[in-house]
C-alpha cells in the first residue's frame, strides 16, 4: 500500500542521513521505524488485553430503588436533562 505522510523537517533530515549512512532508501528506513515501534507498543499494550476494574465490595446489597441498572441510569440522565431543559427557559 502506497501512502504520504508529512514529516517535520528535522526528522526527513534525519531519515534521509540515515538512510545514506545504511545506504538505504528513505522507504525502507521508514518502514523498519515503524514496524519497531509498533512492536514496542504492542508488546507494551497487547491486543485483546483487558482491562480489570476494581472490584468494591459493600456490606450489603443495594436497595432495588438504589440499584444502578442501564435503565435506572437512563431515567436519572433523562431526569438531569429535563431539569436543564427547564432551567434553561
Amino acid at each position: 500500500m502506497k501512502t504520504t505522510i508529512d514529516l517535520p523537517p528535522g526528522l526527513a533530515r534525519k531519515l534521509k542521513i540515515r538512510g545514506i549512512t545504511q545506504s538505504q532508501k528513505i522507504n525502507v528506513m521508514a518502514l523498519k521505524a515503524l514496524t519497531a515501534s509498533l512492536h514496542i507498543v504492542s508488546q507494551k499494550f497487547p491486543v485483546g488485553r483487558r482491562v480489570k476494574l476494581p472490584l468494591i465490595q459493600c456490606r450489603h446489597s443495594a436497595i432495588s430503588a438504589e440499584e444502578l441498572t442501564p435503565e435506572r441510569v437512563s431515567e436519572i440522565l433523562l431526569e438531569q436533562e429535563m431539569e436543564s431543559i427547564n432551567n434553561a427557559a
